[in-house]
Parts: structure tokens; C-alpha cells; sequence
């Protein structure tokens, strides 16, 4: 639930009570040193007693010394005061200081002693100052650069960390994350201030700082130092100065960078990386006509995105820029209109244009017309060609902050990258040594092993020039070393080979196994080659035309374009010729080809990016869908640049990730311009990844029998002819093509859900002699179309294809218009109207209920107009959606066919005068599907008279011939229902006698009681089910299923009685139900695996439930009132986005039928009980236990009765002016207790009482929720750690009082309608916990277990110890005149108990000891020892009700574990005396 915080004006003064309250009167504000901890306790003075993480912002805001220090452990820090001083967690909180203090962070959370004992590590221990206050930031990217902040408008709007300093200040080892963006003023996460004039230095070192508006800002500070930070995702300046800065060893991405106005002051950056900014550097002096201000930019690398970032000095001022890599800066000098100064650029390496101005002076400088250069051998990334984006491999190195590897010293032309180190630069970002001629940049390759890597490459069975060995096996040996006498800048010349030992280019073809065999050199089956020898063989081919058969399994690629190991993202299968690649062998295949055959479907062959295995795709409606976990998933996947035919089969791809402003493609395949090759690809499966296939300059490329799922770009491009048939396009972006007066032909494919279709263009030519060819397809879009987009200077043929909703466009390019002609097709839409659109014999429906209502196979929802269209294989290789009639009321959905056409997309001979679409009906025994009801006993139209109800499968029926030359066959789906004069069916878990429901005796089965459920022809039907474990057997479609997508789904209102005994006989008038003795249980559990586990006080987690049902469980839509007694419901999945029930009642608006739920457990689900429009639900000993989301929902009246609800999410109302009643009821450990609201009426008379319940929070509290809108009175409850919310309609106020109830609450969040009167209030519920309730209490972590029992009731309750507090306050109050028992059914007293449980009147046995005896252990579960009453004695244990249970004479044990829980009196009598001792039996 989204928590509602408002506070009211008039309630300024509390809150400014409850601020001082905070203070921590053990702590000292005068310290020099403090000491924090997220959980400390202590005063500060050491680890051992650290302050809290709210007392640490209090010290922070009030400490009273200058120069104060914080050493503060690993953990994530929220603000807790406003700028006022002022308690508050809304977005105004934030750590204030008028003193300078310093801050070390990254200490280990469990440090004991002091600052001298321990040692900080910020990367292992984080120490995060954070104004992320739900936790739900999040950076998406649009394009390359173009990032975009999400659910940041919650976030602290201030400057998170504030302080004004008049002293030297150190902030270091800490974490800033989670600032707002304010609109008009631009707050820092870390701002510091100093008066005018003021000489102090700041250090702020080790920092992150991401996600916020600014970064660092620091005014009037006379000297800034930021060494070893890292700055991301920074909307404005990361860091910004006023006065002398200097940044060091830093990282800069996605951020504004460095902006400066100097006073006569120095800049000075070096050593730092500069990656994907919007600004570089901004640097001015604003400030002096004749500035005497210097920057100097030393030894940084910059790279911008694919539009330059900006490089801004103003012209007053004097710049040095030496030995920086500049790959595409935009270089600009700001006119100041003051006195002009020099800018001096020297050993640079600039990839962009330097204005011409004669201000700059330049010297040695390396120019390149563009970075590409950069980007493919020198800096360490991957650059995409196809976008002109480079990607930076960003990393460590072992450092603090990231920087970008220089893999050369040189560019390929021999230009050294090199030049004399600046006097001071001794070391790189890193730390490592720069010889005395250094890289230039960030990062030094200095002077290790791989200062020169060289690859080499020599054939099997050769000897290496370098070490003299010969080499029998292929792959790949690293780090074959050679030491050159020379040295280059002071470094010893060592040259590291890689030697690659690549296969004989005369063998042709290779075996392949996940797990090599034999001698693994590929030449059979039974000496197959690996997963990791297969990519590397891949990559090291030296011919044309090798072929690859490869059996079923799992693979996943081994080298990155470097063609170096790797297993992260960068790994892909990569070939400079092009091979054949056979899939779906048998993985214990033995021989060769010859003797073996392949099955795709049987033996999966993938290749696969999802390094993880953990890619999930989740769908969020019609056609939205999400992936989740797959950005560690690889860029790119298979890769060739062939020169002659290639073809691949039976293989499946998947798990590529999302590029930004790249798109990389699962099958790759180029060739020169002008070559003539052809490329196959069939039987293939390519899903969940960026782009499908793409092929560029292949000449003839034949894409058949494949499948296309969730592909977000292009499922298949290319720029020649293509030719796609007989294949699946689900959820992607269609087929892309850009012709070169070439031809496109799809056709006999289907097209269901995806965002694009067809989209053919030729932009290549004016005057274009391109051909599009569109024949017998089947087109099924979202409710929002899909495009099928033709270019206006294409030539078109599209015929005899079935449109259901496309988003028809030509596209106009300017160039020479061709025609395009539609003809013989069903347009179900919108169609276009153009000059260049010839239309003949075209089928035009206004929209396409009309197919989704008959014709197509699949689900039509009128509710929201979605169709779900049924896509099978019918025993083909691709799915297909299947015409159920081949006419649409009187018009044919037949044409004459098409001439080359002679099969549907299945292989089934298409007719003379064939079907529209890919799908053709034919001859076949499917030629029409039908689904029938009939009543028990009569007789059908093949002849037989049904008298058992149930469902019949294929039921064929025979008619005359039809126009189509085919006998119509009809294939029925029979549904035999009962009649409707029969009101009673009697259910066991397996049938009895004649299995028609009529009594015990013959009783219906399982499956029977579904069929009969979920096919009632009228209201009222009563269900007697014994007891047993019922399964769900029918999906929402009436199909017989096992899997998760079984419930019970009715459309008429009945009852259901369970809790008899399975061996009943006779009715249910001469049996009698014990939901006790005879458990009658509803399953989702489709596996019998579900598992719950409690992992923290009110943490619970439910195992194994992704595979349970994941519709409601019991759904009926209800026209008259129904009862369901005595079943328990339990193990339904969860859903993302919708929460199904596990009983599910639906009426029409403004009914008043009545609904009884009672006797009823609903436990270990996503939600319990939804009532929707009925006009009085009542809810009665019913229990709820681990229901993720709400245990009970309903809009109308409700009543709640004598319930438990544990680990849920409570109860949810919202009324329309309507009433919710909760009495006598408990609620332990759920998350949420109660919601109630109406936001139906801005003027409500919705009425909540809640009376007479035991509330028991987890230690965080659970919330009980009401809206300010209705009108609430609540009375004689206990609430032990609740926390009380007054939500914030908008609408007419109303009263919510409160009155009579022990409030023991954690939080109040009320307003001017919260009303309160004879409550007793306390600080916390310990007093509750130890003593008033029956159950455990913790001290050491303050956890309190209440003992849940049945108490002989039907629902469990936590028994009253007794009726007052510790202090004697009485805890009962005048009975409310209509609740006369408790929550047992136990006779309340005139002046009753609060909560649901009535303690007993008590006995008139007081409790007497005036000797030495003693009873242990107390509570006591089976024997109670009794001591220094002498060697024996008799004993008479008395109830509360004064009642003698026992008497007996004892030696000193009693047995006491046949006695009920409860508490008793045991009265003793020795020789010499006697006593009468209170103990509790649990």
C-alpha cells in the first residue's frame, strides 16, 4: 500500500514536541568524536556504544564544536530533520550542520572499539546517505546517452548533506545517492559553505555520488580537493567551486562534470576519465576583468557520446591542456568580453576540431578527422559500426574509481601515443607508475608483461618460429613470452603471443557436443569437439563452407572480439568466413551424419546469452511485455562475414541483450557488395533478444519453417532478395527490409501480437524496380494495430491474406510512386485510401469481432476487447492459428489459389479455391470444431443418447458435401449437463456407485463436481463435498488440463457444504459435517511441492509456488445468495499485476444478494476472498494465514465475525456509502490489518466499525488504515504495535473515533478527524507482551510470539493472562450491547474485556503461599514438579471457574499434558502446610 503522509497546520506544536523528543539525552554534543552505527544504542563514545542512525542526524544538525568527526559503519542512512530542525520522513528530511565536522564511512557494521582498532573499507562496507525514500529509483535509457530518471519526484528535494564550514574539513569512504531535481534552484548532495575570505581546505576522497541533481558544490572554500571519486547519473555539475580546486584520480559519466567561475583562483584536473557526459568541463571567471585564473587539464581522457560533450573555457582566462585523449570534445571559449588569455594545448590527442582564434597556442598535438580509430584498437570497449557508438569497457583495475584501458601505445599508422611526463604526474588514474615517456589519457599501460601483445596464427601439426615446439592440437595458448634487450621509456620490451593454432583449411566438416568425446577433434560423433573448441574453431575458420553438426544442449559463447576467454557479455560466436551449422542430433549420437538424423524438437540445440539462465519475460497486458534480468545477458551472437552459400538448421538462439542506440542481431550475416551468395535458415528458433536475423549485401536469403518470440527490434532484415515462408512472428517488430531493386516474398506465415509487421522500403533508388510479394499470411495485432508499411516507390502484390486490425501506411519517400495491389483479402480495420493502391475483390469488415467470434481459434474478451488467439503446431514445425469455418456468415473466406502456392503454412495441400490466411481448413477430421450443451438423457445428432453428465471429446458428426469439394465434418466437444430441476449433488474425491451426484451413495468424482460446477444452468445449486483433496481439471476454456491453468470457474451463483465424512452414506440429512475431522481442501498445488517458511518475525516466504494455479480458484458470477461452509482453499500463485482470489464472487451492479462465507481456511495464496457487488457479504470463523496481497475485498456491506487473520495483507474495503463491520476478530503478524475507504462518493455514508478485536503487530508494525472520508467508530479493541493511518481523501471529512481500546500503537498518522475518548495509551506494547497476552516475549531483539490456539472454538484467538496492565490499570470497559460473547463464543461480562478474547470471571481461589513451595517449570506443558512442600503431599488442581479437575497425592511430580491450555490453581496440603500456587498449561 502507497502510505498517504500529511500532517495538519494545527498539529505544528506536537510535531515540534516530537522533534525535541528525539534529542538523546546520553549524548554528548560538546565531542571532538562520534561514533555511528544504522542500529547503535549507545552515546557515541566508542563502536561498542555507537549512535543511531536518527541520533546521528540529530548530533549532526545540534553538535556545538567545529571540526567534529564521524566514523560511521556500513549500512544505508535516511535523513530524519527538516531544515527546521523539524522530525519529518517526507522529502524535505536532510543532515544539516552550521559547523564543519568530517565524515569517514566504510567501517564494518560489527567494529568494535575505536577509530585506532579498526580500518575502513568502503567497497566492502557502504556506507549510503540516501533520499531515496521508497527504494525505487531507477535509470532508464532511450538511447545511448539519453538517460531518464523514474520514480525520483519522492526523493528528497533539499541538499542531502549540508554543511558551513570555518575550518579544514575530510569527507571520506561514503555513498550519495537519491536527490529529487528541483525545478528553478539546483540542490547538491554535498554542499559546503564558508564566509567570505575564509581560509579552509576540503578533501573529500573515496566518494560515490549518483543519482541526484548536483554533486559537489563548494563556495567560498578557499581550497577543494576530490581525489578518488566517481560521479553517475548527475543531472546538473557534478562538482562545482568557487575558489582553488583540484580533481584528481576521479570518474565522470552521465554527469555535467566540472564547472567553475575561479576568483583569481586555480583549476586543476588530472588523471581522470570522462566518459558519456553532456559537459566535460565548464570553466570561467566571471569575477575580474583581468582574471588572473589558470586551468590546467593534465593526463584525462575524455569520451563523449556520438554527439560531442561539451569543453568550455572562457577566453579570460589561462588554460593549460596536455596529454589528454579528446575523442570528440566540443571545443568552445566563452566570450566573456574581458581581457583575453592564452590557452595552450599541447601532446594532446584530439579527435575532433579545435576552433581557429588566436588564443590558442598548440604544440605537438596529435589530429584525427574522427575517434573511430580510437575506437577500434586503442581505447578497451566495443564500437558498433552500424550506429557509429563506442562503449567503453569501464572498469577498476584494481583501483578505487574506473577508468578506460589503453590497449596500445600507438596508433596503426606507427604514431605514438606517447609523450614527456608532466613534471608531477608521476602515476596514472590507477596509481600505476608513468615512466618518463608516458601514455596519454587516464591510464598508463607502464611497464607490464602486456606492454606488447602480438597474436599469431599457424596451422595444426606446425612448429612456432618463437619456442620451437610443435603444436598437434587447435586452440588457443596465451602468454608464450619473448624479452627484448631494447627498451622503450625506461621499460624492458616484453612481447606476450597469443598463438592461435587453427584447423587444416581441407577439413570440411566438424561433430559437436556440449561435453567433447574421444580425442575431441571433431571428426565424428564419438570424438566430438566441445562447447569451448567449437567457438573457438568457429572464430579461427580459415575457409568457406565448413559444416558444423551439433547435438542438442545448451551452448554459450567463450571469446569477445578480441577473440580473448571471457564469460561476460561481451562473448559472442564470431567468423570471418561463412560455415553451415546443422542442430538438433541426438547429444548420444555415435557415427557421422550418415547414420545419425536430426530432431530439432527433441533435441534442442541453443545458443544461448543468457550467461545466468535466469531471463524471465513478464507480460504486463495486451502486447507490453517486460524482460527482466537481462542485462547481463550477451550484446551480440552469432556473426559471420561469408563469400559463398551458407545454411543454417535446427537451432534455437536466445538470451541477447538490449543495446542502447545499437542494435546487434542474433544471426549476423554479411558479404561484400555485388556477390551473388545465398543464405538459408529453416527450422530455427530465435527468441527474447534485441534483433532476430540480419543480413546484409547476401544476395538471396530464404528464411522458412522458423519461429520469431519476443524479439524488440527487426525478427528479420535484409537489404536484397528475401524470401520468408511457412514461419512464426510473435511479440517482435516484424520483417524489415530495404530492397535494392530486389524482391521480398512472405507468404503461408503468421503474424500474431507484434508492434510491426511488414515494414518494405527501397531507399536506395529513385526509380525503383523493388517487388513486394504478400501472399496467404495471417495477420492477428494487439488492440493496438500493428504497421504494415509499404513504401510509396516499391512495386506491391499482396493477396489473399487475412488482416485483423493493421495499421495500414505508405510511406512516402519522394521518389518515383509504383503501385500496389490488394487483392482477394479480408481487411478487418481500417484501410488507407492512395493514389497508389489498386484494391479487387477485397473482403472489409468494420473491425474484427466477427473472427475473433467463430472463425479464428481462440478467446475473445468483450470486456476489454482482447483477443487470445490459440497458436498450436498442429503437427507442423511453426504454430498457426486455425480457421474453425471457412465463411463468414454468407460470404467465403475461399479464393481461387494462388499459382506456386500448393500448402498452407502447415504442409497441407491447399484446394483450388483455397483458404485466406496461412491456415487451410481441408479434409481433414478438423475441418470444423464445434462445442455443444446438452441435458442429461438426450439424444444427439450422432445418434446416442448421453445420459451420464460430463464432457465428451470428438464427438464426429458427418454432413452432406460443401462447396468447398470436402465432406464437412463436424468434430464436437460435448457438454452433457444435469438438469436444471436438480438442486443437490453429493461429491467424494473418487465417484461412488452410479456417480451422478444424487446422495453419498453415489456420489460424483472429482473431475465430475468440476465438469457439473463449472457448467450450472441456473442459481442456487448446493454442493455436499466430503472431505479429501480436491484439483481443479478445466481451464477457462472448458479444456481439460493438469497444469496451472486449471480452476472451478462458474457462471451461476451455488453452495458449497464440505467437512463429511468420505465413507457418508444416505443425504445430508442424515449426516452431519466436522471441518475438524473431515478436512475438505481445494488445491492450486499442482505439484504437491509448496513449502512456507517464516524467515523473520513477520517475514514469511512461500517456496515453490511458481508452478500452482494462476487464476482464481473459485470463481462464481452470483444471481442469487450463496453460502460456502467448511472447505479450506490454499496454494494459489502470484501473479505480477493482477492478484488472483481464491474464491472469487462477481455480482452486476446494485444487487442485494446476500453472500455466507463461514468455517472457511484460506491460507498460502496470492489473495484470499474478493467479493465484488454483492450487497452483504458475511464472513464468519473463518481463518486467512500467508496470503500475499488482500485476505478478504468487498465494495458492498461486509461483516466480519469471530476470524484470524496471521501473514496476510488484512482486510481491503472500499465502500459506496455502504458499511464494513470487523468484531471479534484476531489479527497476528500481517502486514496490513485493516484499509477501508470509499472513493466512490465525494460525499459518503459509509459507516466502519471495528469493535472487540485483538491487533498484533509484527516489531515494524502492521497498518490499519482509515479514510478520512468515512464515518468510523472503533471500540474495545487492543492494538499492540499497529500503526494508526487517517488517509487523505480529498472528499467530505468524517469522524473516525476511537474509544475504549488499549493503544499500544508504533506510529499515528491522523488528522482533525481522528476522534479519541477513554482509550488507554501506551509508549510501547511491552506491557502487553509480558503478562496480559499468552505467549513468548524477547527482550534481546523485542519480538513477541503470542501463543494462537483454538481454544475449543473454530478459529484461533491469543488468551487474556489476565484483565488489567502492570501498573493495575483495568482493561475492561461496558460491554457493547450487541456483542455478547468473545471471539470463542465464551458469554461476555457486562463490563467486558477489550480485544476478541474474554478473560473468565475469576474463581474466588486466590493464590496463597506462605511457605517455601514452588512449581516449575511454569508455564509447564506435560509435568509439573512441585518443591519444598515436603516428601508428599495432596494435591487439587482447580479451573478458573472454580470447577475441581484433579485430586491425587504426589512425592513431588504431577502429570499434568491431559489438561486443556489455560490457566488453573493447584491447592496443596502437606503434613505441616498447605498452600494454593497459579500455573499456566500450555
Amino acid at each position: 500500500m502507497k502510505r498517504i503522509f500529511s500532517l495538519a497546520t494545527s498539529l505544528l506544536a506536537i510535531q515540534f514536541m516530537f522533534a525535541q523528543s528525539t534529542e538523546n539525552p546520553k549524548i554528548d554534543l560538546t565531542l571532538k568524536e562520534y561514533y555511528v552505527k544504522v542500529e547503535g544504542t549507545g552515546d557515541g563514545t566508542s563502536w561498542d556504544k555507537a549512535i543511531s542512525a536518527k541520533d546521528f542526524a540529530y548530533v549532526f544538525n545540534n553538535f556545538q564544536t567545529e571540526g567534529a568527526t564521524f566514523y560511521m559503519a556500513g549500512g544505508t542512512y535516511y535523513a530524519v530533520y527538516n531544515s527546521k530542525g523539524e522530525a519529518t520522513n517526507d522529502d524535505a528530511a536532510s543532515w544539516n550542520s552550521q559547523h564543519g565536522a568530517n565524515i569517514y564511512g566504510g567501517y564494518d557494521p560489527k567494529s568494535t572499539g575505536n577509530a585506532s582498532t579498526t580500518k575502513a573499507d568502503p567497497v566492502k562496507y557502504r556506507t549510503i546517505f540516501s533520499g531515496d525514500l521508497n527504494g525505487d529509483d531507477e535509470v532508464v535509457f532511450d538511447s545511448e546517452c539519453d538517460d531518464r530518471f523514474e520514480n525520483f519526484t519522492d526523493n528528497t528535494k533539499t541538499s542531502l548533506l549540508t554543511m558551513t564550514v570555518a575550518s579544514d574539513v575530510h569527507v571520506s569512504g561514503i555513498e550519495l545517492t537519491g536527490m529529487s531535481f528541483s525545478r528553478g534552484t539546483s540542490p547538491a548532495m554535498l554542499r559546503m559553505s564558508a564566509a567570505e575570505g575564509a581560509k579552509c581546505n576540503v578533501t573529500i576522497d573515496h566518494c560515490k555520488l549518483y543519482v541526484g541533481d548536483k554533486g559537489i558544490e563548494v563556495n567560498n572554500v578557499s581550497d577543494l580537493l576530490v581525489d578518488q571519486c566517481e560521479f553517475d547519473y548527475i543531472l546538473n555539475a557534478a562538482t562545482y567551486s568557487n575558489r582553488n580546486m583540484k580533481v584528481t584520480n576521479s570518474t565522470f559519466t552521465y554527469t555535467n562534470g566540472v564547472n567553475y567561475n575561479g576568483d583569481n583562483a586555480e583549476l586543476v584536473i588530472e588523471n581522470s576519465t570522462f566518459v558519456k557526459n553532456r559537459s566535460d568541463i565548464q570553466a570561467f571567471d566571471y569575477n575580474n576583468e583581468s582574471s588572473s585564473t589558470v586551468i590546467k587539464v593534465y593526463n584525462n581522457t575524455f569520451i563523449p557520446c556520438k554527439d560531442p560533450a561539451n569543453f568550455v573555457i572562457a577566453d579570460n582566462v589561462t588554460a593549460f591542456v596536455e596529454g589528454n585523449i579528446l575523442a570528440g570534445s566540443d571545443f568552445y571559449f566563452a566570450n566573456t568580453g574581458y581581457e583575453l588569455r592564452l590557452k595552450t594545448f599541447a601532446n594532446n590527442l584530439i579527435a575532433s576540431k579545435l576552433p581557429e582564434t588566436d588564443i590558442i597556442s598548440e604544440k605537438d598535438n596529435i589530429k584525427l578527422e574522427n575517434a573511430i580509430k580510437l575506437y577500434r584498437t586503442i581505447l578497451d570497449g566495443t564500437y558498433s559500426r552500424a550506429d557509429s557508438i563506442f562503449t567503453p569497457n569501464l572498469t577498476y583495475k584494481d583501483a578505487s574509481t574506473r577508468t578506460v584501458a589503453l590497449l596500445k601505445k600507438e596508433m596503426s599508422d606507427g604514431t605514438s601515443l606517447c609523450f614527456p611526463r608532466i613534471e608531477n604526474i608521476t602515476a596514472d588514474q590507477r596509481g600505476e607508475f608513468r615512466p618518463y615517456s608516458t601514455c596519454m589519457g587516464a591510464y598508463e599501460i607502464g611497464c607490464k608483461v602486456d606492454t606488447t601483445i602480438v597474436a599469431d596464427t599457424i596451422v595444426v601439426g606446425s612448429k612456432y618460429s618463437i619456442d620451437g615446439k610443435v603444436y598437434d592440437k587447435i586452440g588457443l595458448y596465451e602468454k608464450i613470452f619473448t624479452t627484448h634487450t631494447s627498451t622503450v621509456s625506461g621499460c624492458d620490451s616484453v612481447v606476450s603471443h597469443r598463438l592461435f593454432v587453427v584447423p587444416d583449411a581441407s577439413i570440411k566438416e566438424y561433430y559437436v557436443k556440449k561435453q567433447g568425446t574421444g580425442k575431441e577433434d571433431g571428426s565424428d560423433w564419438d570424438n566430438a569437439i566441445g562447447e569451448k573448441k567449437f567457438a573457438y574453431v568457429f572464430e579461427t575458420l580459415q575457409t568457406e563452407g565448413v559444416t558444423f553438426y551439433m547435438a542438442g544442449g545448451t551452448y554459450h559463447p567463450v571469446y569477445n572480439h578480441n577473440s580473448e576467454e571471457t564469460n561476460d557479455k561481451y562473448a559472442f560466436w564470431s567468423s570471418r568466413h561463412g560455415a553451415n551449422i546443422y542442430g538438433g542430433y541426438d547429444p548420444k549420437a555415435t557415427g557421422n551424419a550418415k547414420t545419425t538424423k536430426a530432431d530439432p524438437s527433441k533435441y534442442k540445440t541453443i545458443f544461448s546469452g543468457d550467461l545466468n539462465e535466469d531471463d524471465e519475460v513478464v507480460m504486463n497486458d495486451d502486447c507490453d511485455y517486460t524482460f527482466d534480468k537481462f542485462n547481463n545477458n550477451t550484446v551480440s551472437l552469432l556473426s559471420m562475414n561469408i563469400a559463398g552459400d551458407i545454411h543454417i538448421s535446427g537451432v534455437e538462439f536466445t538470451g541477447m541483450t538490449f543495446s542502447r542506440g545499437t542494435s546487434p542481431a542474433m544471426i549476423q550475416l554479411s558479404a561484400k557488395e555485388g556477390t551473388s551468395y545465398k543464405a538459408t535458415i529453416d527450422y530455427c528458433k530465435l527468441y527474447v533478444g534485441d534483433k532476430g536475423i540480419e543480413v546484409n549485401n547476401v544476395n538471396d536469403l530464404l528464411v522458412d519453417q522458423c519461429e520469431f518470440d519476443y524479439i524488440l527490434n527487426a525478427a528479420a532484415y535484409s537489404n536484397r532478395n528475401m524470401k520468408v515462408t511457412n514461419s512464426t512472428f510473435t511479440y517482435t517488430n516484424g520483417v524489415n527490409y530495404n530492397g535494392d531493386n530486389t524482391e521480398l516474398v512472405v507468404e503461408n506465415s503468421t503474424f500474431v501480437k507484434n508492434r510491426s509487421d511488414i515494414q518494405a522500403f527501397d531507399f536506395n533508388n529513385k526509380n525503383s524496380s523493388t517487388i513486394v510479394k504478400v501472399n496467404n499470411n495471417t495477420f492477428i495485432s494487439c488492440k493496438d494495430d500493428a504497421n504494415f508499411v509499404i513504401g510509396d516507390n516499391v512495386t506491391a502484390f499482396v493477396e489473399g491474406n487475412i488482416f485483423t486490425g493493421s495499421d495500414f501506411y505508405i510511406r512516402k519517400t519522394d521518389y518515383e510512386l509504383k503501385l500496389k495491389t490488394y487483392t482477394n483479402n479480408l481487411i478487418a480495420g481500417n484501410f488507407i485510401e492512395d493514389d497508389v493502391i489498386s484494391e479487387k475483390n477485397n473482403i472489409r469488415l468494420v473491425n474484427a469481432i466477427p473472427l475473433y467470434e467463430g472463425v479464428f481459434d481462440g478467446k475473445y474478451s468483450k470486456k476489454d476487447s482482447v483477443f487470445t488467439p490459440n497458436l498450436t503446431y498442429k503437427n507442423a514445425y511453426t504454430r498457426t492459428v486455425a480457421l474453425l469455418k471457412d465463411s463468414l456468415d454468407t460470404i467465403s473466406l475461399r479464393f481461387p489459389r494462388i499459382d506456386n502456392i500448393y500448402a498452407d503454412q502447415r504442409g497441407v495441400s491447399r484446394f483450388d479455391n483455397t483458404c485466406l490466411g496461412a491456415y487451410e481448413i481441408g479434409c481433414s477430421s478438423d475441418t470444423t470444431f464445434s462445442t455443444v450443451t446438452i441435458v442429461a438423457g438426450t439424444k444427439f445428432d450422432d445418434g446416442n443418447v448421453y445420459d451420464k453428465v460430463g464432457r465428451y471429446d470428438y464427438v464426429v458428426v458427418s454432413f452432406e458435401r460443401t462447396t468447398s469439394n470436402c465432406d464437412s465434418v463436424v468434430c464436437y466437444t460435448l457438454n452433457v449437463v444435469p438438469d436444471t430441476s436438480i438442486k443437490e449433488f453429493y461429491v467424494k474425491e473418487q465417484a461412488t456407485g452410479k456417480g451422478d451426484g444424487s446422495n453419498w451413495d453415489n456420489a460424483m468424482g472429482s473431475k465430475d463436481f468440476a465438469f457439473v460446477f463449472g457448467n450450472l444452468q441456473r442459481e442456487g445449486v448446493t454442493f455436499y463435498v466430503a472431505a479429501g483433496t480436491y484439483r481443479a481439471v478445466y481451464n477457462s476454456d472448458g479444456k481439460e488440463t493438469n497444469d496451472k491453468s486449471a480452476h472451478w470457474v462458474s457462471k451461476h451463483g451455488s453452495n458449497i457444504y464440505g467437512g463429511y465424512n468420505p465413507k457418508a452414506t444416505g443425504t445430508a440429512s442424515t449426516t452431519k459435517a466436522n471441518t475438524v475431522l473431515y478436512k475438505t481442501i481445494f488445491t492450486g498445488d499442482v505439484n504437491g511441492d509448496d513449502k512456507v517458511a517464516i524467515k523473520d518475525d513477520c517475514e514469511d516466504i512461500l517456496e515453490n509456488f511458481g508452478d500452482n494455479m494462476v487464476s482464481s480458484m473459485l470463481v462464481m458470477d452470483v444471481a442469487s445468495d450463496v453460502h460456502i461452509s467448511g472447505i479450506e482453499l490454499k496454494a494459489l500463485s502470484f501473479a505480477r499485476g493482477t492478484a488472483p482470489a481464491m474464491i472469487q464472487l462477481n455480482a452486476k451492479n446494485e444487487t442485494s444478494y446476500k453472500a455466507t462465507i463461514d468455517h472457511c481456511k484460506l491460507y498460502a495464496s496470492d489473495k484470499g476472498l474478493e467479493v465484488n457487488n454483492i450487497g452483504s457479504l458475511y464472513i464468519d470463523q473463518c481463518e486467512f494465514e500467508h496470503l500475499r496481497n488482500a485476505a478478504v475485498f468487498s465494495n458492498r456491506n461486509m461483516y466480519i465475525t469471530n476470524c484470524t487473520f496471521t501473514y496476510t495483507n488484512g482486510v481491503n474495503y472500499n465502500g459506496d456509502n455502504s458499511e464494513l463491520v470487523v468484531e471479534n476478530s484476531t489479527f497476528v503478524k500481517n502486514r496490513t490489518d485493516i484499509q477501508a475507504y470509499d472513493y466512490n462518493n465525494e460525499k459518503s455514508s459509509t459507516t466502519v466499525k471495528v469493535n472487540n478485536n485483538t491487533f498484533l503487530s509484527c516489531k515494524e508494525g502492521s497498518n490499519f488504515v482509515l479514510g478520512d472520508n468515512v464515518t468510523a467508530s472503533v471500540v474495545g479493541n487492543i492494538f499492540a504495535g499497529a500503526e494508526i493511518y487517517i488517509s487523505k481523501t480529498g472528499y467530505e471529512l468524517k469522524q473516525q473515533s476511537f474509544v475504549n481500546n488499549v493503544l499500544a500503537c508504533s506510529k499515528y498518522t491522523v488528522g482533525e478527524t481522528y476522534v479519541e475518548k477513554d482509550n488507554i495509551k501506551l509508549e510501547s506494547a511491552t506491557p502487553l507482551y509480558t503478562g496480559v497476552f499468552e505467549g513468548a516475549y524477547s527482550e534481546a531483539d523485542n519480538k513477541f510470539t503470542p501463543d494462537l490456539t483454538y481454544k475449543q472454538a473454530s478459529t484461533r484467538t491469543v488468551a487474556l493472562l489476565k484483565d488489567n496492565l502492570p501498573d493495575g490499570t483495568s482493561i475492561r470497559f461496558p460491554r457493547l450491547e450487541n456483542i455478547t460473547v468473545d471471539q470463542r463464543g465464551v458469554s461476555r461480562s457486562d463490563l467486558t474485556c477489550m480485544g476478541a478474547y474474554e478473560k473468565e470471571k475469576e474463581t474466588g481461589v486466590n493464590e496463597v503461599n506462605d511457605t517455601v513451595c514452588e512449581v516449575y517449570p511454569n508455564p509447564v506443558k506435560d509435568v509439573l514438579n512441585v518443591s519444598g512442600c515436603g516428601d508428599s503431599f495432596s494435591y487439587e488442581i482447580v479451573d478458573l471457574t472454580g470447577r475441581t479437575i484433579a485430586r491425587g497425592k504426589s512425592a513431588g511430580a504431577i502429570a499434568v499434558a491431559g489438561l486443556s491450555n489455560g490457566v488453573y490453581f493447584l491447592k496443596l496440603q502437606s503434613a505441616d502446610q498447605q498452600a494454593c500456587l497459579r500455573f499456566v498449561k500450555k
